[in-house]
């Protein structure tokens, strides 16, 4: 199972989401193949950790995604894109956040 988790400088958690039906993991490997800016280097086996920049381009990432297989996304899979969103969101609101995602 995936976690995906917004943590600051002192490692408090601020906000945190878990994949428990793997949608999420699924769309994480259609940007793997789709070779994305930072999706692609996302570790579905270990933690991988974004900081700002890197959650920019996710963030780009995902637009580009949500563009291109729009028509053949479920509503499933469109809310783990907004949801995953809205984590993004969080961590961009205060400097020195960080996304963070680990496998369990």
């Amino acid at each position: 199972m995936l976690v995906i988790r917004v943590e600051d400088f002192t490692e408090d958690v601020i906000a945190k989401r878990k994949d428990d039906e793997s949608t999420l993991t699924n769309l994480i490997k259609k940007g793997i193949k789709a070779d994305t800016q930072i999706m692609k280097f996302i570790d579905l086996h270990d933690t991988t950790t974004l900081n700002r920049p890197m959650i920019e381009a996710l963030v780009s990432d995902i637009r580009d995604l949500k563009r291109t297989y729009r028509r053949a996304m479920n509503e499933k899979e469109l809310v783990a894109f907004e949801k995953l969103e809205e984590l993004c969101a969080i961590a961009l609101s205060t400097p020195f956040q960080y996304l963070i995602f680990e496998s369990r």
